[in-house]
């Protein structure tokens, strides 16, 4: 299935702010443009407001406005992301203001880290981790 007929929503918002009618295609390189616009703006742009919702909710399996490990682990799985890498990306992500580990995310620390992973120009930013392995560019 295509993430247009998945997540019609963002979709819609996503070829919305690149010009495109929704049964146009987003290429790699519309992606990248839409990620880099993103990064010049003040505020969250539509597509990202809807985008980081549904990835809270398709995390929190549960319900429990809580992303735990087990689950992280579980939805990155249907990804294709192996437990012991999405076991390690949990670890550089979930820790509290003193730096231990925590069993579980909230809502509010994951748009932290969703802010960090759109946004953050510090390759050591823990919310590069919040999407799976993270990965050298080629320069």
């Amino acid at each position: 299935m295509t993430a247009r007929l998945c997540l019609p929503d963002i979709w819609q918002k996503m070829t919305e702010a690149i010009g495109k009618e929704e049964e146009d295609i987003i290429t790699l390189s519309d992606w990248i443009q839409l990620c880099e616009s993103s990064r010049k703006l003040a505020r969250e742009p539509a597509w990202q407001k809807a985008y980081v919702e549904y990835m809270f909710k398709l995390l929190d399996e549960s319900g429990d406005h809580l992303v735990d490990q087990a689950e992280y682990v579980q939805v990155l799985g249907y990804f294709g992301v192996n437990r012991k890498d999405s076991s390690h990306c949990f670890d550089q992500f979930a820790f509290n203001h003193q730096g231990q580990l925590i069993h579980a995310i909230d809502k509010k620390k994951f748009h932290v880290l969703w802010k960090q992973f759109f946004h953050s120009e510090d390759p050591a930013s823990p919310g590069n981790w919040l999407l799976g392995k993270k990965y050298k560019t080629q320069e």
